[in-house]
């Protein structure tokens, strides 16, 4: 199993090796999905931590007695976004560990 950071981090060494064992792995495409899963993961966990935030800022306001139906109308674009990348994210890690195999 190829480690998927020496992937991102080395391309060029590891499709130099691929080219070698004249592998006909599509590497490009691969490392276009590991890249993509990348960045949807970091995507997510910031929304998370969006949500995290606001779930404590609605805390806080109804503690004061604070008025939190717009901040709850906001958080549900932030929820909605949260659970298509989190969709799209699982959609895509069996691809990656297929290629990773």
């Amino acid at each position: 199993m190829l480690d998927p950071k020496v992937i991102r981090e080395r391309p060029e060494v590891v499709r130099r090796a691929l080219e070698l064992r004249r592998s006909q792995f599509p590497f490009d495409q691969f490392l276009s999905k590991l890249r993509q899963h990348q960045t949807l993961l970091a995507e997510v966990e910031q929304l998370r931590a969006q949500r995290n935030t606001a779930a404590q800022e609605v805390g806080h306001r109804k503690q004061k007695g604070q008025d939190t139906a717009v901040l709850i109308r906001e958080m549900e674009s932030v929820k909605t976004a949260l659970k298509d990348k989190e969709k799209t994210l699982a959609a895509l890690e069996p691809q990656i560990t297929d290629g990773l195999l």
